[in-house]
């Protein structure tokens, strides 16, 4: 065997597929529909081709892959790892010599054809109930049939693969008619209508089936094939893929109150009123709310579980409550359906008010904060690393993506978070504010430790991840923070414009981003810098008032084409901070200012990473912006 024996195989537009989501439902089904369906590729080439060897990734311990290709009958929704889109959406195997590699690449899109069409019937089975007319018969082939363009190519060569992306794919039809409401380019299946609410009776229709639950479907949804594929896949994946899955997912308005449920529950075992708040809130909400048949199968988040193993039983149901109870405005819209609304939105006052009384932190940790984290990693340069190395370093680089990957779900699951998928370098996870940053970096760790423990040939500067982190209000677009985090952040801000082995963070209100930060892991003592400031901002060392000064000084900088050097500039900062008066600190002597300006400036200071010729990192400096402060200002806070 030879590289002249290799074939390469992906996807078309995977990103896309997943990001067309209006949920945190359809962002899990996306990413593991792509894993499952990758996963069916290599399985019936390792099936049809006797002697195949697979190089990239290495599926050796992947549950997914063991799954499919050898399925377990017992599995449950709450096995985690056969429930986690591990497998990339793409792989590279070793062809037998005797082997056709046009026949092979042909034999690994027939399976993704197969096996996508096993979800799209059984989703069909319980919309349809066979009685579509001709029009949603013709959308629902038209919209599903060939959908997915997979590449592949043969030979050793690194860019084979990026000059038949380059080719494209035929573009699509355009489509008539009303348009989806997540992705907004298909058309809607009802297909007659051309008005939205003239196709509200057959979505009415489609919404009274037994086995669609009211929340499965909200009344302004109209979806395509493809999105409704998506939304039902867990409903329908026992006899879709041959087993079940989690039909429950913490929705964007849950994860951004855990911070605030856990500080709750911890005030609730120790002050009877809050216990009995939170009592009064689960009860004010309807039970198809509270007591979902979906959350037996579904894993909570772990600090959560634990506090609620030390309250009485019928506080169990609040680990699973929709995220909008705990938000006034969640409790006014019309997606939950109350009956009693304002007897809900006065039982969560209450409960804000118990907390305010117990808490140190007073009236501003009362409150959830709107907030959440999307998380975004990948490995900077490893096509390039695959590219350049000999067929055994190959193997040794494929060896540690997976020890990687298999270290990922307990690293998010300390944190609090919710991994979407873990597949060679690339992590997809949601979390708390208060967490994302933390678990970047332990993540970051991994991945360098897993590289030095099972590829050590490949140099320090070169084993670098890059993290993006968009603290995003839970009611922005989903699929919009998606796109914007894979492709503005994190191919962006961290990797093309900080120079890879970078973090970059973003807060995104509902009408758009207001701020970008990005520095390199080393510049940012691995993201630690941006956690000291803001612990000298809890304690009154910065205030608001002198980092609302700091844009105008730092516009006058050199760096941003203005008049002072580094030190005048210093200087100007110690003399603004000392004469400050909102300072709470009593010790504002001038090494304190000193010592605290460095650090500020340090944070707020861009940076381009660049790579010498001989393989070394090094930093070259740019100007400087008020984005590193005002992050600080909204970590403490988690509010803009």
């Amino acid at each position: 065997m030879s590289e002249s024996n290799l074939l390469h195989f992906t996807f078309g537009s995977p990103q896309r597929f997943i990001a067309q989501a209006r949920r945190t439902r359809d962002l899990w089904a996306g990413s593991y529909l792509l894993s499952w369906l990758c996963g069916r590729a290599m399985s019936a080439l390792e099936t049809q081709v006797p002697g195949v060897e697979f190089l990239m990734p290495d599926v050796t311990n992947d549950a997914l892959y063991n799954q499919i290709h050898d399925p377990d009958d017992s599995i449950e929704p709450a096995d985690a790892a056969a429930h986690l889109g591990s497998l990339p959406t793409r792989f590279s195997v070793i062809l037998p010599d005797e082997a056709d590699p046009g026949e092979c690449g042909g034999c690994c899109q027939e399976a993704v054809d197969e096996a996508w069409m096993q979800v799209v019937d059984a989703v069909k089975g319980i919309v349809s109930n066979g009685k579509w007319e001709g029009t949603q018969e013709k959308i629902w082939q038209r919209q599903t049939e060939g959908f997915w363009r997979c590449h592949w190519v043969a030979g050793g060569d690194p860019a084979l693969m990026d000059r038949r992306k380059r080719l494209g794919s035929p573009l699509p039809p355009g489509e008539p008619g009303l348009k989806c409401t997540v992705c907004g380019e298909r058309q809607e299946l009802s297909g007659e209508a051309k008005r939205p609410r003239d196709a509200g009776n057959w979505w009415k229709e489609i919404r009274a089936s037994q086995e669609i639950h009211d929340l499965d479907l909200r009344p302004n949804e109209r979806l395509c094939a493809i999105c409704l594929v998506k939304r039902l896949f867990p409903k329908v994946a026992e006899r879709a893929i041959g087993w079940r899955v989690p039909e429950f997912y913490p929705s964007t308005a849950y994860v951004a109150a855990i911070d605030w449920l856990n500080r709750t529950l911890d005030l609730a075992d120790a002050h009877e009123p809050v216990e009995e708040a939170l009592r009064r809130l689960i009860k004010a909400v309807p039970d198809r709310i509270v007591a979902r048949e979906e959350a037996r199968n579904w894993a909570p988040i772990r600090s959560i579980r634990a506090k609620l193993d030390r309250l009485p039983d019928d506080l169990r149901p609040i680990q699973a409550i929709s995220g909008s109870v705990f938000f006034e405005e969640g409790l006014r819209s019309d997606d939950l359906e109350l009956s009693d609304g304002d007897g809900a939105i006065q039982a969560l006052k209450a409960l804000q008010k118990a907390v305010e009384r117990s808490s140190p932190g007073g009236e501003e940790r009362s409150r959830a904060t709107p907030f959440y984290a999307m998380l975004m990693m990948d490995g900077d340069g490893m096509g390039e690393l695959f590219a350049t190395h000999p067929l055994e370093r190959q193997r040794e680089l494929a060896r540690a993506l997976a020890s990687f990957n298999q270290r990922v779900p307990e690293i998010v699951r300390s944190h609090d978070g919710w991994l979407i998928y873990a597949a060679g370098e690339d992590i997809f996870a949601l979390l708390p504010v208060s967490r994302a940053i933390q678990c970047a970096r332990a993540i970051r760790w991994a991945y360098r430790l897993a590289l030095l423990e099972n590829a050590s040939f490949v140099p320090d500067a070169l084993a670098t991840i890059s993290a993006a982190i968009n603290f995003a209000h839970m009611n922005s677009a989903l699929g919009t923070i998606v796109s914007d985090t894979h492709n503005s952040l994190l191919d962006g801000a961290a990797k093309d414009e900080a120079g890879r082995d970078a973090i970059a963070c973003r807060i995104w209100k509902r009408g758009g981003p207001i701020l970008t930060w990005a520095q390199p892991w080393d510049l940012c003592s691995s993201g630690r810098l941006a956690e000291t400031a803001r612990e000298i901002f809890a304690r009154g060392g910065y205030s608001s008032g002198f980092f609302y000064k700091l844009e105008g000084l730092f516009r006058m900088h050199q760096g941003n084409g203005g008049s002072f050097d580094d030190p005048q500039l210093r200087d100007l900062l110690v003399a603004e901070y000392l004469a400050n008066r909102e300072l709470e600190e009593k010790a504002c002597d001038p090494d304190t200012a000193i010592r605290y300006v460095d650090q500020l400036m340090a944070l707020c200071r861009q940076w381009q990473r660049e790579i010498t010729k001989e393989g070394a990192a090094f930093f070259r400096p740019g100007g400087f912006s008020d984005s590193g402060a005002l992050l600080v200002r909204f970590l403490h806070q988690k509010e803009v």
